[in-house]
């Protein structure tokens, strides 16, 4: 469940804890409970193909629309993709990673994942080279990568972003055991300039919800049962998921049905522009 209304977790996690656990993840301290998840954007990120979606999905918020600024956009994922899995493989905190974002020792992850053994092939050199070919595209794609983590300031966001051995193991079981997760965030109209705890709130949202497709995949009819229903309230402002339009064409096909409240057609358009229009 994605919302920006706290009283839809309020309201509705007394008859959803009768089902299986029940999750909030709000890093703004929106909701009244003690009991939140915490959840480090680099968990998985040993695993390339999970560090460069966690890459898109923390990006996603603040990445410029027009064309001229794709080869920046595009400079600022590859390097969090190699910063998220330099500081995976290497048992690194989160906030390593916005440390070299923000350049402080900006040549130690391409030593790491030249010198370490899970290190994956080509990295290093991926790494190296978007810091130093293109130096004026680089700082800009370093701005990008700052501006998607400035609510990394507050310490409720800092905090939700450090997690503990419970958290993850709760994580990753919640849906097998008829569970419920609510990702709570402040509603952000345009996110590009201050995004708040949005890059966070979409990338947990993004991994749960490819968590399930992968499920899905595995299972030997090709869909999740019982299926895994996704509630986007307010998913434009909250958690705008890079793959929204593709979970919605191939969602309910997977045992993944989406319920989608969007404020109007004209905000879909300016959220999705990219996907909608891209070939499939």
């Amino acid at each position: 469940v994605i919302t920006s209304d706290p009283t839809v977790w309020a309201e509705t996690k007394d008859a959803r804890a009768k089902l299986g656990p029940v999750l909030v993840y709000d890093p703004g301290h929106l909701c009244d409970t003690p009991a939140r998840l915490h959840w480090s954007p680099t968990a998985g990120c040993e695993q390339p193909e999970t560090a460069a979606a966690r890459s898109t999905a923390l990006l996603a918020p603040v990445r410029p629309q027009a064309r001229i600024d794709a080869a920046t956009a595009d400079t600022a994922e590859t390097l969090l993709r190699c910063w998220l899995h330099a500081a995976a493989i290497d048992g690194r905190p989160f906030r390593q990673v916005h440390r070299w974002a923000l350049g402080n020792s900006a040549h130690e992850p391409v030593r790491l994942l030249r010198t370490h053994p899970k290190a994956a092939s080509g990295f290093a050199g991926l790494l190296e080279s978007a810091l130093t070919s293109h130096p004026e595209r680089r700082e800009m794609a370093q701005e990008l990568t700052v501006r998607a983590f400035a609510a990394l300031s507050s310490v409720h966001i800092r905090e939700a972003c450090t997690p503990n051995r419970a958290d993850s193991l709760v994580l990753e079981s919640f849906v097998a055991e008829g569970g419920t997760l609510y990702v709570v965030g402040e509603p952000i109209e345009d996110p590009r300039s201050g995004p708040g705890a949005m890059p966070l709130l979409t990338a947990l949202a993004s991994y749960v919800v490819e968590h399930g497709r992968r499920s899905a995949a595995r299972s030997t009819d090709g869909r999740l049962d019982p299926p895994m229903t996704l509630v986007l309230d307010d998913v434009a402002a909250v958690a705008p998921l890079p793959r929204l339009p593709e979970l919605l064409a191939n969602g309910q096909a997977m045992g993944l049905p989406a319920l989608v409240l969007l404020r109007s057609r004209e905000q879909a358009r300016a959220r999705w522009a990219q996907e909608l229009t891209a070939p499939h």
